[in-house]
């Protein structure tokens, strides 16, 4: 079922102009985040910051996944998000 993600986002054409890019920061490190929205913004030219995740180990694989190979992207930050009760 998840390799339907990707012909979806090879699809997916983002266009900021580059005075107007900012950072993004994602919460949630889901596998649609990892297969479709994280591959879509790098090939639209946009910087991502950080990404976080209540599952930690999660978010941490998902950076470290995403940065492998980039050429254009110093890393990707991860934090560790804790729930209060």
């Amino acid at each position: 079922m998840i390799d339907l993600f990707g012909p979806v986002s090879r699809a997916c054409r983002i266009h900021v102009p580059p005075d107007q890019r900012k950072g993004i920061a994602i919460v949630g490190a889901g596998v649609i985040v990892d297969v479709a929205h994280l591959p879509a913004y790098r090939r639209g030219g946009l910087r991502i910051i950080g990404i976080t995740d209540l599952d930690h180990d999660r978010a941490r694989a998902v950076a470290e996944r995403q940065t492998r190979g980039a050429e254009d992207v110093g890393g990707i930050g991860h934090v560790r998000l804790t729930s209060r009760g």
